[in-house]
């Protein structure tokens, strides 16, 4: 009997961050004051890091939505 070797199957890691950590990289993305299409797109991504049920992630969209908003206004 002949053994071949199989790779094994590939599996993406994905590391969970703490609301602490998202609650830290929010604070150091918008501390500029200067928002554009990638700072929002980073927002969403930590958002993403969250619970849908996070009371967290729920005041950091409404957060989001009126940064978007007076950016539009503004712009």
């Amino acid at each position: 009997m002949r053994l071949v070797a199989q790779p094994l199957p590939c599996h993406e890691v994905h590391f969970v961050l703490t609301e602490k950590e998202v609650s830290k990289s929010w604070r150091h993305l918008f501390k500029g004051g200067a928002y554009d299409d990638e700072t929002f797109a980073k927002a969403e991504n930590l958002l993403d890091e969250l619970r849908a049920e996070s009371p967290l992630r729920h005041r950091l969209q409404t957060e989001l939505d009126e940064l978007r908003s007076l950016q539009t206004a503004d712009g």
